[in-house]
């Protein structure tokens, strides 16, 4: 379990925070899928696709890991992503706009690699930073608690 944790943060900080797009390889399976709120990337190109889609439009982007928990063959961590908005993103022209964003990300290992993974962020945070979505579209959500931190 303790090296499921060390390969997770060697894979957080390979592949995202220093950009290693050749290291990919060396952390997930070739079937490897990853879940995410923008649908599944199936295979370890799909993957450093979706990886370098990111990194393109967020040129310093980084992860903080705040905790990692491992039980068998399962490895979870909680972080906040960060970056500012330079380059088109889904289509969406570059705000300049610095973005910090929480999420979860929990995988399956296989033999020292990931063979599948569930990614979860805060997509409200994303759509805001990237002004799809205005503070005025979100009419009472702060009454409510939410709409905090929509910026970084």
């Amino acid at each position: 379990m303790a090296n499921n944790k060390k390969q997770l943060r060697n894979f957080i900080d390979q592949v995202w925070n220093q950009q290693n797009m050749d290291a990919i390889n060396h952390f997930v399976t070739d079937d490897y899928v990853e879940h995410t709120p923008f649908g599944d990337f199936n295979g370890a190109d799909e993957f450093r696709g979706f990886v370098s889609m990111n990194l393109r439009a967020f040129p310093d982007f980084s992860v903080r890991i705040h905790e990692i928990i491992a039980e068998n063959d399962w490895v979870a961590c909680y972080y906040t992503s960060s970056g500012t908005h330079k380059k088109e993103y889904l289509g969406i022209d570059p705000t300049n706009n610095r973005m910090d964003v929480n999420g979860c990300y929990m995988g399956r290992m296989q033999n020292g690699k990931v063979l599948e993974a569930w990614h979860q962020f805060d997509v409200m945070t994303l759509l805001t930073g990237l002004e799809v979505i205005t503070p005025d579209m979100l009419g009472g959500m702060e009454e409510m608690g939410g709409g905090r931190g929509m910026r970084g």
